[in-house]
């Protein structure tokens, strides 16, 4: 059977007794009708017409006429009926697609992965430049990990703030990456000093160390939260210097000038270093005057140029 056209056409040719809305809204939220010849945006499938239907609803009752339709002409064919009547398609609502992270949660709600992409994917340049290699992986292995000191971005996917018996407030907070998922609990100080981190879908960045309990007598390790920052703000406030770098040997007056207009138009506060580099030599050429704006835009734009890399150093790089 060829492959269906459109949201109205696979409602023509499923089972709609199988196939119910239950089960179109879940292959919505899923993408399932993401790649149909038809192009239809997810959230399009649950706009409502002027009459309050969503599209959906519509596809449905779509498939449920052009089937009795048919149905009926099988069963008058002996009796002259020229064939099935042509029902037209409904047109679908416009409407704006919904925001990358809102596509992604209803995705995971009905499938249990992410599948189209990770909500971290916009912080792709902060976890690169900043996070440990591994990310929560590495914390796997305390043992291993002894001495370190570790950093990774992630996605707080559950927080509770509660009260000691004692009175004391604390608090734990559920933290995702790439990686795994990893409970992290605050006590005392540390519980004041980052309960304002501690909120469910917040992208956070953390630091610490993996270091001994200071329990007298306890050999047990722990990774000890030192830094808690917002993803969003972690360029801003770590990012000491962009350092782009320049392959001599693709180096041309075009080149210099892509390069060029991409710093100019991402005035910022982080200062810049242009380096040439030579098979034998590097040159470093640090500006006094130009600072960028650090941003997935003029990094990705770096990126795209042939010859031209880029690295983000800390504050002091």
């Amino acid at each position: 059977e060829e492959p269906y056209k459109s949201i109205f056409d696979f409602a023509v040719k499923v089972s709609l007794k199988d196939c119910n809305k239950r089960v179109f809204e879940a292959l919505a939220r899923g993408g399932g009708f993401d790649d149909l010849p038809q192009p239809i945006l997810r959230a399009q499938c649950f706009a409502e017409d002027i009459k309050g239907r969503t599209t959906i609803e519509l596809a449905i009752r779509y498939g449920q006429a052009t089937q009795e339709s048919a149905n009926s002409a099988q069963a008058s064919l002996f009796g002259g009926d020229s064939g099935a009547m042509e029902i037209p398609e409904p047109p679908i609502p416009e409407c704006e697609e919904w925001a990358p992270f809102d596509k992604l949660a209803r995705e995971k709600e009905v499938v249990g992965v992410y599948l189209s992409g990770h909500p971290l994917d916009q912080f792709k340049v902060q976890m690169q430049q900043f996070c440990t290699p591994g990310g929560l992986a590495n914390l796997e292995n305390l043992e291993a990990a002894r001495g370190r000191t570790i950093s990774f971005g992630g996605m707080v996917t559950a927080a509770e703030h509660k009260m000691g018996k004692n009175g004391r407030p604390w608090g734990e907070m559920t933290v995702e990456d790439y990686h795994g998922s990893r409970r992290f609990p605050f006590f005392r100080e540390d519980y004041v000093k980052f309960k304002d981190y501690m909120v469910d879908g917040w992208f956070i960045f953390l630091k610490g160390k993996v270091q001994m309990k200071p329990f007298r007598g306890s050999e047990e390790m722990e990774f000890k939260v030192q830094r808690i920052e917002l993803l969003s703000d972690v360029l801003e406030k770590l990012a000491g210097r962009l350092r782009v770098q320049l392959d001599l040997e693709k180096v041309n007056e075009e080149l210099v000038e892509q390069v060029c207009q991409l710093i100019e138009a991402h005035e910022g506060s982080v200062g810049v270093t242009v380096e040439l580099h030579h098979p034998d030599a590097v040159l470093d050429m640090p500006s006094r005057r130009k600072r960028v704006a650090l941003s997935s835009e003029l990094l990705d734009g770096l990126s795209a140029l042939d010859g031209v890399e880029y690295k983000v150093m800390g504050s002091g790089g």
